[in-house]
């Protein structure tokens, strides 16, 4: 399985292994008991600059996406100021963050509004764009806690693949060499509630639904003609409310959740050119379908003999799991909705400590995917254009939402270095889907779909890092997701 998910999860957690990130976020997901840890002292401001190039993608073949010398570039500079004042038995929280950015993406095509999916040939590719990540106020205390803004909530224990995190949106298509720049943020309240040290409770609303960004008139997708992106109403009818109760108790950690909301990620929708088949053209675009989804997680920490009187072990494992069924709303059996599906991850993770009690050495294996109970095989009847347009829906949704079989599975392997006390690192992740893939018509492929994603890091000073990589996707997807997200990338950052 290849799919927007597993590109998602597996970039966000090679950001995790190689602990290459922006800023360190407040901690209110997991458990108040330790939400303490501010990033920044009160009135404290953290600031960057970076640059970075993202290109040279993968030939896409005859019928695959153009390939992009550049396919993005840009300079960034980012602020996050964080400021708490006491109040009764807690206090009071603020905190804002803000990117502005000058750059290009993928040529102008989609900041082309005669023509989208046209590369701009003129200046007019170039924009500047004004980010708000974060930007929330909130009250916490030792028992609980309410924080109402601009949020990312991040959920699940899984290695690779997040079934159960399904609150806030990504960005697929932002490139660059930190994955979670990939992150979206939803206006919402969230409420956490501790029973007692290491068992909470959150509860999380979201009055508006942000789809993920995925522009796919940036690909070439046959004969389809890709009219734009569609999100639902602006109502509370089409809001989310997700609830989870989340156990941390040292080495083991568990939680089971429930989400009833859109899907963070949406589907294709094709019908007829004004529903006509007798005009020959498909049209295509996205829509985000309404699911329930009732989840849990868990991971297990197992540390290995204490070196000498430094208490840091040898090493640790970690065995992970994350479990999630999705139920769609779909009473009209309408083809581009998924299927009910049951989506899973297990993880094992080893992290040796070197002799300097500082660099580590991390192996990890996954395996995930998912399994559909009601998989069934598509006609493709030319003679019943109806008929047709149906298996048509069903298939593009199986292509994008990982279900081109009844159990579509993947493995996955990490491996990460960290030298010279964590000023160099080195990660690279791997991927092999284990079932034979289909194209967007559902034509079986001989290739599985298999991902490389090496990646360099290195700490020039305090202040200055460097990072370099290379990603490179093989298989039925290789030629759609290739020549854009492929490819080699740099950037230097500096903080300030």
């Amino acid at each position: 399985m290849m799919n927007r998910k597993f590109i998602l999860g597996s970039l966000l957690l090679l950001g995790i292994v190689s602990a290459h990130a922006q800023f360190t976020p407040v901690t209110r997901n997991a458990n108040i008991a330790t939400s303490e840890n501010f990033p920044v002292n009160e009135g404290g401001i953290h600031g960057y600059v970076r640059a970075s190039a993202w290109g040279f993608g993968q030939d896409g073949g005859e019928n695959g996406s153009e390939n992009y010398d550049f396919a993005s570039t840009f300079a960034e500079a980012g602020i996050r100021a964080n400021y708490k004042k006491g109040f009764g038995e807690g206090y009071f929280i603020f905190a804002g963050e803000a990117r502005l950015r000058y750059g290009q993406y993928l040529n102008g095509k989609m900041d082309n509004k005669t023509n989208i999916g046209t590369a701009i040939n003129t200046n007019d590719r170039y924009k500047t764009t004004l980010d708000l990540k974060d930007l929330y106020v909130g009250y916490r205390s030792h028992k609980w806690e309410v924080i109402l803004g601009n949020q990312n909530v991040q959920w699940g224990r899984g290695l690779g693949s997040n079934p159960t995190n399904n609150i806030s949106p990504s960005d697929m298509l932002f490139l660059s060499a930190n994955p979670e720049d990939k992150k979206m943020y939803n206006f919402m309240l969230t409420t956490d509630f501790q029973f007692r040290k290491g068992l909470d409770l959150q509860v999380v609303a979201v009055p508006m639904v942000r789809s993920s960004y995925l522009p796919l008139q940036a690909f070439n997708l046959g004969g389809l003609n890709m009219l734009g992106q569609t999100i639902p109403e602006a109502k509370i009818k089409n809001g989310t409310i997700a609830a989870r109760l989340n156990l941390n108790n040292g080495p083991m950690g568990a939680s089971i959740s429930y989400y009833n909301g859109c899907d963070p990620f949406p589907n294709l929708h094709a019908d007829w050119q004004d529903g006509d088949p007798s005009k020959g053209q498909v049209m295509a675009w996205t829509e985000n379908c309404r699911k329930q989804t009732i989840g849990a997680d868990f991971c297990v920490r197992i540390s290995g003999e204490m070196r000498g009187g430094n208490f840091v072990p040898t090493n640790d494992w970690m065995i992970t799991g994350e479990f999630a069924y999705n139920f769609y709303k779909n009473p009209n059996n309408v083809g581009y909705i998924p299927q009910d599906n049951f989506a899973f991850t297990l993880g094992l993770l080893k992290i040796i400590n070197m002799s300097n009690n500082v660099d580590e050495f991390t192996i990890g294996m996954s395996w995930y995917g998912k399994y559909t109970p009601n998989y069934k095989t598509l006609k493709f009847d030319l003679t019943n254009p109806v008929s047709y347009m149906e298996d048509m829906n069903v298939s593009l949704g199986r292509f994008f939402n990982g279900q081109q079989a009844k159990l579509d599975h993947t493995l996955m392997l990490i491996l990460s270095q960290s030298a010279l006390r964590k000023k160099l690192s080195f990660s690279l992740m791997c991927s092999y889907g284990l079932i034979k893939p289909t194209d967007i018509t559902g034509s079986f492929k001989d290739k599985n779909n298999a991902t490389i994603y090496p990646q360099a890091n290195y700490n020039i000073s305090k202040n200055l890092s460097l990072s370099a990589g290379y990603m490179r996707m093989f298989g039925a997807n290789a030629p759609y997701y290739g020549p854009i997200m492929g490819g080699c990338f740099v950037e230097l950052k500096a903080k300030i």
